[in-house]
């Protein structure tokens, strides 16, 4: 509730100024800590209020507090002289998301995160290459649709002796809530999606740990009477897999 100074009138509705921020400000603190001399009569915005309370409160913010702004839904309005006071007051749970204060503990959070090899395919393949590789191709009749333009790398702008592809980019995947901001904390890249994906991963915090489980598929038709033939030294690849089926008729080609 905003109080106007001309008036002694309180205005539930109307934008706060520098003046009446300052003056709420310093009532909270034992010495007037800031004063409103400048732009008084403004409409004061909430990245100025963050930056004059992160400097009140002496707080910085790390480069993982920084990343983890992703999961706010306005996160690239938010200028960069003002990032790192935001960041350290989320941080420091002067902030809160409201969508992490909203939910209960039985409701699940959905989002994308990048994730390495190693997490993408834990528990759907039996073994796990945790060298990385060059990129991924679908060896199917769409194989000229790969992973290149969705890779999740530890390339940076300023390194000049090339990167390592650690694994997948925007990978749906599904914390609970009472998980969120632990798991946001062990992995900053993830970010809140509106509505639940068709396909996703299912993620737990264990010791302190992201484990990933096996992908949640949405499938209404599941393919009980194939047999699987494995060739070497076919024309999609060093391997190739022949799938037929004997009576239903689900896959779009063998």
């Amino acid at each position: 509730m905003v109080k106007n100074f001309s008036t002694a009138n309180f205005e539930p509705e109307s934008a706060l100024s520098r003046e009446q921020f300052v003056s709420l400000l310093n009532q909270f603190v034992k010495s007037p800590v800031v004063s409103a001399d400048k732009d008084a009569d403004g409409v004061f915005t909430r990245e100025e209020a963050m930056t004059i309370i992160a400097d009140v409160l002496k707080l910085t913010a790390t480069d993982v507090d920084i990343a983890a702004l992703s999961k706010f839904s306005d996160t690239a309005e938010i200028s960069e002289d003002a990032k790192n006071a935001v960041a350290a007051l989320v941080a420091g749970g002067y902030i809160h998301d409201t969508l992490t204060f909203d939910l209960s503990e039985h409701d699940i959070v959905y989002g994308t995160a990048a994730l390495t090899y190693a997490e993408f395919y834990s528990g759907d393949v039996s073994t796990i290459d945790y060298y990385g590789i060059d990129g991924i191709t679908s060896a199917t009749v769409e194989k000229y649709k790969s992973f290149n333009g969705n890779m999740y790398t530890n390339f940076t702008e300023d390194k000049t002796d090339g990167y390592n592809i650690l694994g997948v980019k925007n990978v749906n995947v599904a914390v609970a809530a009472e998980d969120y901001e632990a798991y946001v904390k062990l992995n900053p890249t993830f970010k809140v999606l509106r509505n639940a994906p068709e396909q996703y991963k299912t993620v737990s915090i264990v010791d302190g740990k992201a484990v990933y489980s096996p992908t949640n598929f949405n499938v209404e038709k599941v393919v009980t009477d194939a047999s699987a033939e494995l060739q070497t030294g076919s024309t999609w690849g060093d391997y190739q897999i022949n799938v037929t089926e004997n009576s239903t008729a689900y896959i779009p080609s063998t």
